[in-house]
């Protein structure tokens, strides 16, 4: 699971995500080692042979998304996630964008 996500974030992350993803996605092997019964010993280094073997297909195959495909694409899961949860994630991502495709109506100064 770790390696596969750490696949992902090398074939379709920007570079500047990457550098940041990947070390979280690879903190998560502890994570998910901590919480098991199941010995792994050697997993790790596991994880980190296969990245470094499958670099020369990721730098043949990548087709990273866009900055603007990584946002949106976090507003949809954002928006899943509310649907799902009826709950609205503190993030500041998932807060809506103001319309400036409408004008403001006027207010009035009288009362």
């Amino acid at each position: 699971m770790v390696r596969n996500d750490c696949l992902w974030a090398l074939h379709y992350l920007p570079w500047l995500a990457v550098c940041v993803n990947l070390p979280v996605r690879l903190a998560r092997y502890f994570l998910m080692k901590r919480g098991s019964q199941v010995r792994d010993p050697g997993g790790f280094f596991w994880i980190v042979r296969e990245l470094i073997l499958a670099l020369p297909g990721v730098f043949r195959t990548r087709t990273p998304l866009t900055w603007s495909d990584l946002a949106e694409w976090r507003r949809l899961l954002h928006e899943l996630y509310k649907e799902e949860t009826g709950l609205v994630p503190t993030t500041p991502a998932a807060q809506p964008a103001a319309d400036t495709t409408t004008p403001a109506a006027p207010t009035s100064g009288a009362g």
